[in-house]
């Protein structure tokens, strides 16, 4: 259910790339800023992302040696196995809060102006 997010979000990231190495958008100055902003928006998902693959990838692997001959393999596989399920876990999580939609009014600025109140006891 996540993974179709996560390669959507990826081949976002990277177009974006694409578009920001391409000589037209440096000189609409308007699209740049806002494909910018979009890139460095999705830049710490998409840096999670990665790190989630890789640390599944490694997981796959130790699973693998668990199946295997060697008796000195097998015991490292079991020692790391746990560490890596508890990290592929956190990064799930993770993701899952990244890819929650963001507030759009949560990059505008505000001021808030704190008064005493008059009267009362």
């Amino acid at each position: 259910m996540i993974e179709p997010k996560l390669q959507q979000a990826e081949k976002r990231y990277q177009e974006l790339s694409d578009r920001l190495i391409h000589p037209d958008t440096f000189a609409n100055s308007s699209e740049l800023q806002k494909i910018s902003k979009e890139h460095a928006d999705l830049e710490p998902l998409v840096e999670k992302i990665r790190e989630y693959r890789k640390f599944t990838k490694e997981k796959a692997e130790a699973q693998s040696l668990l199946d295997g001959n060697d008796a000195e393999m097998k015991s490292l596989a079991q020692a790391e196995l746990p560490t890596l399920e508890r990290r592929v876990e956190e990064l799930h999580k993770e993701l899952k809060k990244l890819l929650l939609p963001k507030d759009p009014n949560g990059d505008k600025n505000a001021i808030i102006e704190i008064r005493a109140g008059t009267g009362g006891e």
